[in-house]
Parts: structure tokens; C-alpha cells; sequence
């Protein structure tokens, strides 16, 4: 098992009472859109799909805050997108924002996150961008739109991480949460570590979980995470069974780093 990165004190679950209803929507809507192995599993059940773990938190993540403007980095299969849409027609509508420079590519996603949009329905509720983020993103930002909810999930190295949560957060009203996904990778759990130390924002989900390379490493983490108390355990268990790969972040205030300001991260 990923050992646990602990960073600050957790907050709690987004999703409270209608978390139950909130996974058998999810489940039924990935039946129906990806075919049965959507509905009957924890995990990823798709190439380059995330976890029905991880798309009910999303899902949650929009329905609660109520959003109507959402973006997305990163599209490729559509898991996220059409789940991301499910909450916005419950939300009473909105759109989906996605920025995919592949989506078409028949050597990349060939479109297959675009059809399973429409095979759910939603197609009246997404944007594709077909850019590159470093591209597509600026230009949003020239354009003056704000956002209720920014999602990244495009491609995992530190700076095209970091370049998506720069302009995240330029794209973010006050309020608004920004959810990244792929944290345990070390590239992106580096850039959040920046992040976390250097931007306003108050995390909604359990501390960071990063992968370790070897048992060893993982079994030491595992055993310190055993003796730091019961609120340390309940954290590592529910990054690892609820919320997995997937973090969550609210921006409390609208600021510019200043230029003397680093910290270790």
C-alpha cells in the first residue's frame, strides 16, 4: 500500500448524508454509459479511467458546492466529464469545460471521451478545447471567465502540473475548489506540495498520499502512521479507501506570491 504523506490537519468528507445516493448515481450512470464493470467495482474499470471511487467524490465535490461553470485538464476516456456533467444537470445545468489536445487524436483517446458524453446525453452541457493547456488556458484567463470548480488531470510532470495549477487558481472565483487527480505520483504530489505551502487555499480532502519506491519505505510510513494517533489513522484510511488518488482544495482569497516568498515544499 502508498504510504501517507501527511501535510496539515485534514478537514473533513465533502459529501455527508447523501454520499449513499451520491454512489448509486455515479455507479448507474457508468453502467450505463461504460457497460457493467462501471457499476460492480471500487476501481479504475477503464484504460485511463479513474476509480468509481475517486468519480463519486468528484461527483460529490460538484453537487455540494452547487456549481454551474466547471473546467476540466485533461479528458481522454471521459470517465470525469461525464460524471462532472451527471452533477451539473442535477445542479440544474451549466457546462463542462474540457481542455484535451488529443481527444480527436486516433493515436490518443480517438474521440472516445467525446462519445461517451454524448452516450450519457450531456453533450448540450460541454466545451471541448482542443489546445494544449499552456495554450488554452491563458486564453481563458484573457477572456475574463471564472470557474466554480477547475479539475487537473492532464499530463503528470511537475510543470505541466504546476502550470495547470497556476492558472487554476488565476481561473478560480473566491470560494471556487480546485481537485486534482494522479497525486501519488511524485511529480504531482510535488507540485501540490508547493501549492499547499504557498497558495490560500484550505484543503477539503485527506492529507496527500505519495507512492514510495519499495516495501521497506512503505512499511516504515505505515508503522509511523500507526503510532501518530487516531485522527492520523482515520486520515490514512480514508485517503486510501475513499479518496485515493484525488485531492480537493477551496480558495479562500485571490493573491500574487510575493517574489521573496519560498518555502521548503
Amino acid at each position: 500500500m502508498n504510504a501517507v504523506e501527511t501535510t496539515s490537519a485534514s478537514n473533513s468528507s465533502p459529501m455527508t448524508d447523501s454520499s449513499a445516493s451520491h454512489e448509486t448515481t455515479v455507479r448507474g450512470l457508468l453502467s450505463r454509459v461504460y457497460g457493467a464493470r462501471g457499476g460492480s467495482t471500487d476501481g479504475p474499470f477503464i484504460s485511463a479511467g479513474m476509480s468509481v471511487t475517486e468519480l463519486v467524490q468528484l461527483y460529490g465535490l460538484v453537487r455540494k458546492e452547487g456549481c454551474r461553470d466547471v473546467l476540466e485538464v485533461g479528458m481522454s476516456s471521459g470517465t470525469s466529464s461525464v460524471v462532472i456533467c451527471a452533477a451539473l444537470d442535477a445542479n440544474g445545468g451549466g457546462q463542462l469545460t474540457s481542455v484535451d489536445p488529443f481527444q480527436s487524436d486516433p493515436a490518443h483517446a480517438g474521440n472516445s471521451g467525446m462519445q461517451a458524453v454524448g452516450r450519457a446525453g450531456f453533450t448540450h452541457l460541454h466545451r471541448l478545447v482542443e489546445e494544449p493547456d499552456y495554450t488554452a488556458l491563458p486564453a481563458l484567463v484573457g477572456a475574463g471567465l471564472k470557474y466554480d470548480l477547475v479539475f487537473v488531470d492532464g499530463w503528470h510532470s511537475f510543470d505541466y502540473t504546476f502550470v495547470d495549477l497556476f492558472y487554476a487558481d488565476l481561473l478560480l472565483r473566491d470560494g471556487g475548489i480546485v481537485a486534482v487527480h494522479d497525486t501519488t505520483a511524485a511529480p504531482v504530489h510535488k507540485a501540490l506540495r508547493f501549492f499547499e505551502c504557498h497558495k490560500p487555499y484550505e484543503r477539503l480532502s485527506p492529507p496527500l498520499m505519495v507512492e514510495l519506491p519499495g516495501l521497506q519505505a512503505r512499511v516504515r510510513r505505515r508503522v509511523k502512521t500507526m503510532f501518530s494517533g487516531r485522527d492520523a489513522r482515520r486520515e490514512a484510511r480514508a485517503r486510501r479507501e475513499e479518496w485515493r488518488m484525488l485531492a480537493a482544495y477551496r480558495k479562500t482569497a485571490s493573491t500574487q506570491l510575493a517574489e521573496d516568498a519560498l518555502q521548503n515544499f
